[in-house]
């Protein structure tokens, strides 16, 4: 397994994690646009003969860019399948992951 693999698990389990307990449509559907991101990611990285520990990083590096964003879209979605996208906005991110977690 290369540091690529390891890091594309790491998401993938990031993913899982904070899609529980969504609509199964709204989780599949992000886990599937997660999924070909790391994909489009990782054969960029093959191509330009980067190495593995490279992408891994690059990886690594932007989905804990993205945890706070990630949180937010969470928080939205669980606001929608309950009947109040507007809900969702004006939240700090402490109270989001106080609410979500």
């Amino acid at each position: 397994m290369t540091a690529a693999d390891r890091a594309t698990a790491a998401v993938s389990w990031w993913v899982s994690a904070y899609t529980r307990h969504l609509p199964a449509e709204v989780a599949e559907r992000r886990r599937v646009e997660i999924a070909s991101d790391l994909w489009e990611q990782r054969a960029d990285g093959n191509a330009s003969r980067t190495p593995a520990a490279m992408v891994a990083l690059s990886i690594l590096r932007r989905t804990s860019a993205g945890v706070p964003a990630d949180l937010r879209w969470r928080r939205q979605q669980l606001a929608a399948a309950q009947g109040q996208p507007g809900a969702a906005t004006g939240w700090g991110l402490p109270r989001a992951v106080a609410h979500n977690w």
